[in-house]
């Protein structure tokens, strides 16, 4: 530890040396690299046109890009730790799952929470394209907001928004400023290894009526995780970098054209998993894995192209989002566990491993009127379409005792097709200055294919095809009362829901299994009240929420008992009710104070069906805490006439969680235990120059994000492998901005 502390020690002095060396430059010509929008007022547009925070009538969480950097959460496990509501799950292998309110049944189904990057839907819209396990880990210094909706958000957003959306909003270019802004960092993670980023972005006005905006990023988090059986140690190194370019161009008054592509690589070539046993105390000590070498590695690539498209035709605003996207995932997993005892019997070799392969390539389109100005009647009106097809390459491994491939078990090949088409509307009617009720709906038709070709000694040689269509009508009302100026009071009845498909079984074989050939989408009805606003001229500013959510035929992934099959099905019904809190106040002086808080009861209300999960009525759901909160404290002070300080504090708790529906009947359901992490962070400013510092997971707590039952541990019976929180983590940036 001491050594650790040491190497950071002639970092930071380093750092130092150059914001002091640098202190004769002047701050006149600095430049803000805001959006513009005054500093007291957060605009979102969850509902698809721009709106004041506190004027939206449903739950909303806004974290801007200037707070991540600020408070140096750089990382999509980071960004959510003051969100109400919301828990994240993560495994060793590049995969995360979000449930907001309590709402999913783990990471092999469709997706329920959905994600759009600038109104475009990012990732695939099927658990067979590995929907629900990939999103994107979009750097700060790409964006301006993300927007938490929590809740259904069927009516404007469609499908796999059943729980709530998440909203990635980049920068836009500024057409009246030339700006830029540059960041170094180093990290040094406790027991691990030396940390290190970089991001940069410009603005460049061209001309009066063209403008372009460039960031790029590149960050390396040092490994932790130490692997018994080769010797390696920090084998989960994760290296990220990417960019997001947009030009904004405005040729006439009243058409604006923006053009953006985002890129971003995530790669590492080791596994995050602590091996465990049931339970989850590690068997080889702390933070140790035992893994075959070579086998475990991840690659994800995301890339992005869209345009959008605005036409002012006077009292109606006229706008087309045109998406293009391709999502690579390749990883391998030893998988001795499940998979060692064939590989020894066939090949006579100990290892295995599992490598997937996963190409989505998705087309998106959206146009849409919306109603301009202050009217009686504010409306949006639109249609969507999406086609998407996913290439998968499945193969089971059999590994010699150095790691290397000696043969293979099983190779399976399973391109899938998914086609959408929708038509939504909304309107709200403004009856009076106090009071207006706001409605709307939409009816969404979906087509999907799927094939599957397999070759091996485990499944055989064997060829099979399914295709399954559904469509669904969801809908939402929402009276709203203002209070007064500044708060307002609303309800919300909201629907949402989940494609269904086809299952990966032919006729035959589903007959033999006794399960379906495809399986129905899946709904939740939302029942929310909810009180927000602010008070004291800004200085305090809440949102209250409370929700029932009754969540009917819901989607679960099971092992046929008779045949072994994999499928997909339709299960019982579910609820989840809660509450939800957000407070912030500022006394003055440069203080803010930040309060967060929800309790949920997510569970089951049916028993499951018959198969190999066991799960009954009142069983909670996958990854839902019953309580969890989180508190912050920030400053800004002034030191002399051209230095600035900044400190501040956080605190996250989160409650104990269930894991995953079992798939096997002696098999124990996990229980995450819960935990507290503690931030610190401080540092001097002086235009342009801000040095900070920061301590994150102060107590080194080992929070548990995720289990799984693939790794490979030569003494114990039953091997978990567990997924931690990063350990204690000092660090420090430099940035500029001109």
């Amino acid at each position: 530890m001491a050594h650790s502390f040491r190497r950071f020690a002639h970092i930071a002095t380093a750092a130092s040396a150059l914001a002091f060396g640098a202190s004769g430059v002047s701050a006149a010509g600095a430049a803000s690299a805001g959006d513009g929008a005054d500093e007291d007022m957060i605009i979102v547009t969850a509902q698809k046109r721009e709106e004041r925070l506190q004027d939206v009538p449903l739950s909303v969480s806004a974290i801007s890009s200037e707070s991540l950097l600020d408070r140096n959460q750089t990382r999509i496990q980071d960004y959510f730790a003051n969100v109400p509501g919301l828990n994240i799950s993560a495994q060793g292998n590049g995969q995360t799952n979000l449930a907001i309110r309590g709402i999913t049944t783990g990471q092999t189904t469709n997706p329920a929470v959905g994600i759009v990057i600038d109104d475009v839907p990012f990732g695939g819209s099927n658990a067979l394209a590995y929907a629900s396990r990939l999103m994107p880990d979009l750097d700060p210094g790409s964006l301006a907001r993300i927007e938490v909706l929590r809740g259904p958000q069927g009516t404007l957003y469609g499908a796999s928004s059943i729980g709530g959306l998440l909203k990635f909003v980049t920068r836009e270019p500024s057409m009246t400023e030339t700006s830029w802004r540059g960041e170094v960092g180093a990290s040094d993670v406790s027991g691990g290894a030396m940390g290190f980023s970089a991001r940069g972005a410009a603005n460049i006005p061209l001309t009066d009526k063209l403008a372009l905006r460039a960031s790029g990023f590149f960050r390396r988090d040092g490994g932790y995780v130490d692997n018994v059986l080769t010797g390696r140690s920090n084998v989960n190194r994760i290296e990220s970098y990417g960019g997001h370019v947009a030009a904004l161009w405005r040729p006439a008054e009243p058409l604006s054209v923006k053009l953006s592509a985002l890129l971003q690589n995530v790669t590492s070539n080791g596994s995050s998993e602590v091996d465990t046993d049931a339970s989850l105390r590690p068997v080889l000590g702390s933070l140790r894995q035992a893994r075959l070498p070579g086998v475990d590695h991840y690659d994800i690539k995301s890339r992005l192209f869209y345009a959008t498209i605005g036409y002012d035709l006077g009292s109606v605003d006229l706008t087309s989002v045109t998406g293009y996207g391709i999502s690579d995932y390749s990883a391998s997993i030893e998988s001795t566990y499940r998979f060692g005892d064939l590989a020894n019997r066939f090949f006579g070799v100990p290892g295995a491993a599992l490598a997937n392969d996963f190409r989505t390539k998705k087309f998106s389109q959206e146009v849409r009127l919306a109603s301009s100005g202050e009217n009686i009647l504010d409306w949006v009106v639109g249609a969507f379409y999406t086609h998407e097809t996913t290439s998968a390459l499945q193969r089971i491994q059999a590994l010699d005792a150095i790691g290397a491939v000696a043969n293979s078990l099983q190779r399976t090949e399973f391109p899938t097709k998914f086609r959408e088409l929708a038509g939504f509307a909304s309107v709200t009617l403004h009856l009076g200055e106090r009071f207006d009720i706001q409605a709307g709906s939409r009816y969404s038709g979906n087509k999907q294919d799927y094939e599957e070709e397999g070759v091996g000694r485990l499944g055989g040689n064997y060829r099979r095809a399914q295709t399954s269509r559904d469509h669904k009508f969801t809908y939402h009302v929402t009276p709203r009362f203002r209070i007064s100026e500044d708060a307002m009071v609303y309800a919300r009845v909201a629907t949402g829901y989940r494609v269904g498909g086809p299952n990966p079984l032919t006729t035959a074989d589903a007959a033999a299994a006794g399960v379906p050939t495809e399986y129905g989408p899946d709904t939740t009805t939302n029942y929310e009240i909810g009180l927000k606003g602010n008070a004291a001229d800004g200085a305090l500013t809440f949102d209250l929420s409370a929700y029932h959510i009754d969540w009917k035929n819901i989607q679960l992934a099971l092992t046929s008992p008779t045949t072994g099959y994999y499928y997909f099905t339709n299960g019982p019904s579910a609820k989840s009710e809660g509450v939800e809190a957000s407070l912030t106040v500022a006394p003055g002086g440069g203080l803010e104070i930040g309060f967060n808080a929800s309790y949920n009861k997510a569970e089951l209300k049916a028993d499951m069906p018959a198969g190999s999960a066991r799960a009954f009525a009142g069983d909670r759901l996958p990854f839902s805490s019953k309580f969890t909160a989180s508190t912050s404290i920030d400053q800004d002070f002034g030191i002399t006439d051209r230095w600035d300080g900044f400190w501040g504090a956080g605190l996250t708790y989160v409650g104990k969680r269930p894991g995953e529906f079992v798939s096997r009947p002696t098999s124990p359901r996990i229980v995450y235990p819960d935990y507290v992490s503690v931030d610190l962070r401080a540092g001097l400013r002086m235009e342009p120059w801000t040095l900070s510092f920061y301590v994150t997971n102060l107590t080194d707590a080992r929070g548990v994000v995720g289990v799984s039952t693939n790794s490979r541990a030569p003494t114990a019976t039953s091997f978990y492998g567990v997924n931690y929180i990063r350990p204690r983590t000092v660090g420090m940036t430099l940035a500029t901005a001109f």
